[in-house]
């Protein structure tokens, strides 16, 4: 039975003679497969500048890693933009591709099927074509170093994306292979877990007056951008976010950084994104109710 690598997603053309040519060979497998696992080789032309092309991925258990590595033309991956969604309508993560050969996104933290949007990014224009595979995680080789940019490049990674469903253990927010974040919650107790709205996946949920603080100490690396996805509540004080490096000094909000993030707006999820050209040490949300749906490391 030949391989199926389709041409075409949303906002292209289906190839019907592929299709065709696999029913004449009494292929059960269809052209396009929405979910995609490590074997699939999926080469996508988007050919109308509003298209959405959707593919979804599943991790099989909170240890699971899947990669998404986008390849392509470097001018053609650098036009995409990405929104990765869980069941329930859930953003865990908005990224701008880079210019270049290729860029890998790395998912874990929890058993679930992971939902991928990729579009052009104005001011880019179509048509875009790109190569999509899944692949697992390399183990770290020469270029691992203190930099997470480089640590990552040395496992095949561009950016990481965790999301848990319930708040982690005393070891932290697990990278397998990589290590993990620290979550601290003042008071002690207050970080819980729940949907954010009703048949959406369970997120973490910084309860009434709480302060969460993740510390990359034990990662191995820091980062030198930082993104959470978070859900505000609308029940009192509106969250904020700050970075500091790791000796706790600030790297938003001083002169010459950028402002550190302030209200997202009540009612739905918001990829907030922080960067420093300095290692990131350690963030800080504060809320008097809001939801996290995942923290994202480059």
């Amino acid at each position: 039975m030949p391989t199926l690598r389709p041409t075409g997603r949303s906002g292209a053309i289906a190839v019907i003679s592929i299709l065709l040519a696999a029913l004449a060979l009494g292929c059960a497998k269809p052209a396009f497969r929405d979910v995609i696992g490590a074997d699939d080789d999926v080469r996508v032309a988007i050919d109308d500048p509003t298209g959405v092309d959707t593919w979804a991925v599943r991790t099989a258990s909170d240890a699971d890693v899947v990669v998404l590595r986008i390849s392509g033309d470097s001018a053609d991956v650098g036009a995409l933009q990405t929104r990765v969604l869980l069941p329930g309508g859930l953003v865990v993560a908005e990224l701008i591709l880079p210019k270049g050969h290729q860029f890998s996104i790395a998912l874990s933290g929890r058993a679930a099927v992971w939902t991928t949007e990729f579009r052009v990014r104005q001011p880019e224009s179509a048509p875009v074509s790109y190569r999509l595979q899944v692949v697992r995680p390399l183990a770290a080789g020469p270029g691992a170093g203190p930099s997470c940019a480089d640590a990552l490049r040395a496992r095949g990674i561009g950016a990481w994306v965790v999301s848990v469903a319930e708040p982690p253990a005393a070891s932290g927010l697990p990278f397998p292979g990589l290590g993990a974040v620290a979550l601290a919650v003042t008071p002690a107790g207050a970080l819980t877990a729940g949907p954010a709205t009703a048949g959406a996946a369970p997120v973490l949920r910084v309860n009434t007056g709480a302060a969460l603080r993740g510390d990359f100490a034990r990662l191995g690396c820091g980062p030198r951008l930082v993104q959470l996805s978070v859900w505000d509540a609308s029940k009192g004080r509106p969250p904020s976010m700050s970075i500091a490096d790791a000796s706790e000094r600030p790297l938003c909000g001083g002169t010459g950084q950028p402002p550190c993030l302030a209200d997202p707006g009540p009612g739905r999820w918001v990829p907030w994104t922080l960067s420093s050209s300095t290692p990131i040490g350690s963030f800080s949300l504060e809320s008097d109710d809001v939801y996290v749906a995942s923290l994202v490391i480059q």
